[in-house]
């Protein structure tokens, strides 16, 4: 699945009424950016936009199609200090595995959380 399909399936999920839009502190565009310690350091962006948005890692892998690609993500925990989304791999491309990632507020601009082979992961407003 092209990027631009993926996209636009987000945009399709984000629009559909049964996801009704939720305000709360976390809605808007955010840089994600992975911890260089074990693997090389990554970016991309993550936009909330109440119970959904997209993640949009910068990366590639010739042995791992999964990676480098647009997905759509679902807000499964949003309060004052703690969020909750899972990215929906398995949705855009069959074969990959969905995440789930937990971030703890650091202040209005941060948050930061672990990703499954611990590696820091920090969310920043943009």
């Amino acid at each position: 699945m092209t990027r631009a399909i993926v996209t636009l399936l987000a945009a399709l999920v984000l629009s559909a009424p049964a996801l009704a839009q939720t305000d709360h502190p976390f809605n808007g565009s955010w840089t994600v950016a992975f911890d260089g310690k074990k693997t090389p350091e990554l970016e991309g962006t993550v936009v909330i936009n109440g119970a959904a948005g997209t993640w949009d890692v910068i990366a590639q892998s010739r042995k791992n199609p999964c990676v480098g690609r647009a997905y759509p993500i679902t807000i499964q925990k949003a309060d004052g200090d703690e969020l909750v989304l899972t990215v929906n791999r398995a949705a855009a491309l069959p074969g990959c595995k969905d995440s789930t990632y937990t971030f703890k507020k650091v202040d209005d601009k941060t948050m930061k959380g672990e990703v499954g082979d611990g590696r820091t992961t920090s969310l920043t407003r943009k």
